[in-house]
């Protein structure tokens, strides 16, 4: 609420697409997905702010040259 790290999206520096952008809670449970650069989660789902803790994200990218991008990490969450 402090207006900085107030979302998490893919960095898409070398990309001409994002393919996949999703983040999960520690139950495996989807809270967010796209497909935009540029477009990132909030720290919400359905609206209610979830808890504090850690997250997964995983992302997939295609480069200039047409490769495949993978990338996958976690966050933590913190109010």
């Amino acid at each position: 609420g402090d207006g900085l790290n107030e979302t998490i999206k893919p960095l898409a520096i070398g990309l001409k697409s994002v393919d996949l952008f999703v983040v999960y809670n520690r139950w495996g449970q989807l809270l967010f997905s796209t497909q935009q650069i540029g477009v990132g989660w909030d720290g919400k789902y359905k609206g209610n702010i979830q808890e504090t803790g850690t997250y997964v994200w995983y992302a997939e990218g295609t480069d200039y040259l047409n490769n495949k991008i993978t990338k996958k990490g976690t966050l933590i969450l913190i109010h």
